[in-house]
């Protein structure tokens, strides 16, 4: 990958030119059609998603046997399963589902730790802005709770 996919999701193209040229390194492109699944609850975290193109639908089972709820709809310029960067072997909390054609960038944590090691102010620059993504998110998700009771 070059720095120029870095500019093609906003959290990363935020980057600094340096720290795109790097960070485009570790990065991998996928696409999947609408309907085909990313992950599956339980399933161990291994990357961060960064959604380029299209939608994805989170959904959480429920104490009904092959139910579930829609938890999310993410659209282009988000990021999720934060979770594969905190620590190993973390399960997904949540399935993901491509609800359209859509185009994905990911991010494992070995080459987090691999730019780290080789520029460690680029991988700070992802991780604050996938924590400053997840708060946004976080602080959302109180606001619907709260209007809910």
């Amino acid at each position: 990958m070059t720095s120029g996919v870095c500019a093609s999701h906003p959290l990363l193209a935020e980057l600094t030119g340096e720290e795109q040229k790097v960070a485009g390194l570790c990065l991998k492109e996928f696409s999947l059609k609408a309907g085909e699944p990313i992950w599956c609850e339980g399933q161990e975290a291994d990357y961060v998603l960064f959604i380029v193109e299209g939608e994805v639908e989170l959904l959480k089972e429920t104490e009904f046997a092959g139910s579930r709820f829609v938890i999310g709809l993410l659209g282009a310029g988000s990021a999720i399963g934060e979770e594969a960067l905190v620590s190993d072997g973390p399960k997904r909390p949540e399935s993901a589902l491509s609800a359209t054609d859509s185009r994905f960038l990911t991010l494992s944590r070995v080459d987090l730790e691999k730019l780290s090691a080789e520029n460690p102010k680029a991988a700070l620059s992802i991780v604050t802005r996938l924590l400053g993504l997840s708060s946004l998110r976080l602080s959302h998700a109180y606001k619907r709770l709260a209007a809910i009771f």
